[in-house]
């Protein structure tokens, strides 16, 4: 049973999708065919709230990534085993089981649902994203234990639009969850930019609108700018059909 109610607005389908490639413990990794992110940036809107109930609300949707007990990142639950998050975050993992995450994290020390490991995860051969999943516990699958955030398909997103992004920041205390808020600034099918700062740790991040959904995952920033992933019709196909 989930720990609170949101709509998930992803339909369970197929492991492999038609647009990427799969990692588990018998196959290698393929090479990744978008570009390398750019550095994560801290903006003159620098509006970053510590949560401190990391179970409340949407929330407890977020994850805190650690790969090879090396690599810092975030992500998002949006199925009953399954995560999103950047493909340049779990692309160098080891195996699959050296991915560990853990939902609704709040510090070092406090983890409300202890830590996960990944089975497989799939990159999309497009865009720097992965569908991780996720292998269940005794206490049950991770999106059962707290709830899968709603997604959107090909969301409406204008300039001037609010958004929040929400993770794990490597420059504040370790495996602490931070909200940064900002407004759209450009977008376009492929790309929402805002004006949120983030720092490295943030990627994978899900970008959430006014209404708390997913709209894109966070990856990439400029000087002026941080940017997502969009959810266009391919991308939010490539998602559905690789939900466990």
């Amino acid at each position: 049973m989930k720990f609170k109610s949101i709509t998930l607005a992803v339909a369970v389908g197929l492991l492999v999708g038609t647009s990427g490639s799969v990692w588990n413990s018998g196959n290698n990794i393929a090479h990744a065919s978008a570009s390398s992110p750019q550095v994560r940036s801290i903006l003159p809107n620098n509006d970053r709230t510590q949560i401190l109930d990391t179970l409340n609300g949407h929330y407890q949707s977020v994850c805190f990534i650690y790969v090879n007990n090396a690599i810092q990142g975030s992500g998002v639950v949006v199925g009953p085993n399954t995560i999103l998050t950047n493909r340049h975050v779990v692309s160098k993992a080891k195996s699959p089981q050296n991915i560990k995450i853990a939902p609704a994290r709040k510090s070092q020390t406090e983890i409300p649902f202890g830590s996960f490991e990944a089975s497989d995860f799939i990159v999309n051969d497009e865009e720097d994203l992965a569908v991780v999943h996720v292998s269940p516990k005794s206490i049950g699958s991770i999106g059962e234990i707290v709830a899968q955030a709603k997604i959107v398909n090909n969301p409406s997103t204008s300039v001037g639009d609010s958004i929040t992004v929400t993770g794990y920041p490597g420059d504040k205390p370790w495996a602490t969850m931070w909200e940064s808020k900002g407004k759209v600034v450009y977008t376009n099918d492929d790309t929402i930019r805002y004006n949120a700062s983030t720092y490295g740790g943030n990627s994978g991040s899900p970008l959430f609108n006014d209404k708390n959904e997913v709209i894109g995952i966070h990856h990439a920033g400029g000087s002026t700018w941080n940017a997502a992933v969009r959810f266009r019709p391919s991308i939010y196909n490539f998602i559905q059909e690789n939900i466990k």
